[in-house]
């Protein structure tokens, strides 16, 4: 395969004379880093990482905005959810993810209140469901949960871990998987 970039330096050598073209370079890409459970006991905690997350049939992946304002009030990104198997899957989950925003490891965000409405999830394989991450990126305070009317981060770097929880998974070939708990993160953000 011959890239642009490579094209070129072959169009030059050939026009110079200057010897064989080198082949061209490919970047690798590098393989993602295994993703880690984790858990949190609260605000201004430490945030543990844990063993590899279990394989299995679903895939969450994190999108997340580079720079988030804590005056905006939509979402600061997506978590997808992929069905990487080879059977349709079945379950339900809640309205999104919840989310858990660290400095320096510390729990400075924890989840806010969601609805409590389960969604049907429904995936055959190769299909996807899009959630949106939320967060208030407030400054959480101990034995209270986030709340949008705290004080807002400080500006700085900052790291999101997202969870989703799918229950009452299943196959189709009535092969019950029971709950999933899906992880995504570290996601680097910055506040300003």
């Amino acid at each position: 395969m011959l890239t642009v970039t490579g094209a070129a330096v072959a169009g030059t050598a050939l026009l110079t004379g200057d010897g064989p073209t080198p082949p061209p370079v490919v970047a690798t890409p590098a393989p993602d880093p295994e993703q880690l459970t984790f858990s949190a006991l609260g605000c201004g905690s430490q945030l543990r990482t844990h063993d590899p997350a279990p394989d299995g049939p679903l895939d969450l992946e994190i999108d997340l905005e580079p720079v988030v304002d804590p005056g905006d009030e939509g979402p600061i990104g997506t978590a997808t959810v992929t069905n990487t198997g080879d059977e349709h899957i079945t379950g339900s989950t809640s309205p999104g993810p919840d989310s858990w925003v660290t400095r320096d490891g510390t729990v400075v965000t924890e989840p806010g209140p969601q609805r409590a409405v389960a969604q049907p999830l429904s995936l055959a394989p190769g299909e996807s469901a899009t959630y949106d991450v939320h967060s208030f990126v407030r400054q959480c305070v101990p034995s209270d949960v986030t709340q949008p009317w705290h004080e807002p981060l400080q500006p700085g770097r900052y790291d999101v871990y997202v969870e989703l929880r799918v229950s009452n998974a299943a196959s189709t070939s009535d092969r019950a998987i029971g709950e999933l708990m899906l992880y995504g993160g570290p996601v680097e953000i910055q506040i300003e």
